[in-house]
């Protein structure tokens, strides 16, 4: 059986004979490992086969196995390449996408969102933080836990004035959650709790509100942007029990 569709290329290992697999994020199929050969021929175009590539792809499938049949490029985003900074932010999101998708299950919105982070990376000469702590959160929202934002996780208040974020229990946390004696031993044991003030959480409903496209000229400052990247960090793993990419531990080393 043969399948044809546009796919984002996650990761890729070589092995023997000049063989090698590669895992791309299909926008029909979901997450696919494939087979392919090395070789750069008619059919198959070697950018076409590199991580971060986007382009055509013909698969065939056989006795539940896929083998890249043909491959042509539309983007490589060679320009991830260029900066070391832009190219650590960028393996941390491919890792991501990488963990947050099950085997063979379309995620048609999440494809959407991938190629766009690229397309808007691969143009950036700084505020890299700012594109990935935007798509952790758009994509949480796309599988529906996104942080609760418009009342205490706590007392359900709807007027809050946050001064926390509960990871354990979705959300931000009001004032008299913090204060008020009935609840100080559940934040203290709470592990999982940040605090945060009125501007990350306009900043966050910001993110919720507008598309991936709306952020290209958005620079957050360090210090937000490494904050939201360790809550959202740490609400996705909670809420969705993935571990975080390695290239995580790169990413600390450049702040």
């Amino acid at each position: 059986m043969y399948l044809e569709t546009d796919a984002i290329i996650l990761r890729v290992v070589k092995t023997l004979k000049g063989r090698m697999m590669v895992l791309l994020f299909t926008e029909k199929y979901g997450k696919i490992s494939a087979g392919a050969f090395q070789r750069v021929n008619k059919q198959n175009s070697g950018s076409a086969l590199r991580p971060f590539a986007f382009g055509f792809y013909e698969l065939r499938k056989s006795l539940g196995i896929f083998q890249i049949n043909k491959s042509e490029i539309k983007n490589g985003f060679f320009s991830l390449g260029e900066n070391l900074e832009r190219f650590v932010n960028a393996s941390f999101i491919m890792e991501f996408t990488e963990k947050l998708l099950p085997e063979e299950a379309p995620f048609p919105a999440l494809f959407e969102l991938l190629a766009d982070f690229l397309r808007l990376i691969a143009h950036r000469t700084r505020g890299f933080d700012t594109l990935v702590v935007a798509y952790m959160l758009k994509s949480m929202q796309i599988w529906g836990v996104t942080p609760e934002l418009d009342i205490c996780s706590l007392c359900g208040a709807t007027q809050p004035g946050s001064s926390g974020f509960s990871v354990k229990h979705g959300g931000i946390v009001c004032n008299n959650c913090t204060t008020e004696s009935e609840n100080i031993d559940i934040l203290l044991k709470d592990e999982l709790i940040y605090m945060v003030n009125f501007d990350i959480v306009k900043v966050m409903k910001y993110l919720i509100q507008h598309p991936l496209k709306h952020f290209e000229g958005l620079v957050l400052e360090d210090s937000m942007a490494k904050k939201l990247r360790m809550i959202f960090k740490e609400h996705a793993a909670y809420h969705l029990d993935i571990s975080m990419p390695k290239t995580e531990y790169f990413l600390d080393t450049l702040t």
